[in-house]
């Protein structure tokens, strides 16, 4: 789904920055037009991040393989963000209600938790990574147009 993701954002001139824990996924050559490639476990990129450096960021898409890399790095990240950048988690409902409870018990606020969106994308019965792409960058382009998906058309 990431690189369906990065696929779909560069025709809209839209930079991507690339964080996975694996090295070998994380590697310039498969992410040719990446504003930056970062490998590093969760711990050592929050380590480095701030309020103010994460603004770099309009949203910051977790997307991972792993729970635990994906729960470290939401717990992290709302600790840090602020409200912003926008964060989207890819997920289940389970999922989800994990990384809730996880991050309620951490100290996380209810309301900071509202502020994440989960599961990212429009509903569109999304299930290939480049369908599961066009619903993200909807949902997106929506939030920056301040565009209800569902709203009404100027048919209506």
């Amino acid at each position: 789904c990431a690189q369906a993701i990065a696929d779909a954002s560069a025709p809209l001139g839209w930079s991507v920055s690339v964080l996975d824990a694996r090295p070998e996924y994380a590697a310039e050559e498969l992410w040719p037009d990446a504003e930056e490639c970062i490998a590093a476990e969760p711990g050592d990129f929050l380590a480095r991040e701030t309020t103010e450096s994460l603004a770099r960021f309009s949203h910051i898409l977790l997307l991972g393989h792993d729970w635990a890399t994906d729960e470290a790095l939401l717990n992290g990240l709302l600790e840090r963000a602020e409200g912003r950048p926008q964060v989207g988690c890819i997920g289940s409902r389970s999922k989800w209600q994990a990384f809730e409870k996880s991050a309620l018990e951490a100290g996380l606020t209810q309301e900071m938790l509202d502020s994440v969106i989960c599961p990212i994308g429009v509903s569109i019965g999304a299930e290939s990574p480049q369908e599961i792409a066009i619903a993200v960058l909807a949902q997106i382009i929506s939030e920056v147009k301040g565009v209800e998906p569902a709203g009404p058309s100027w048919r209506e």
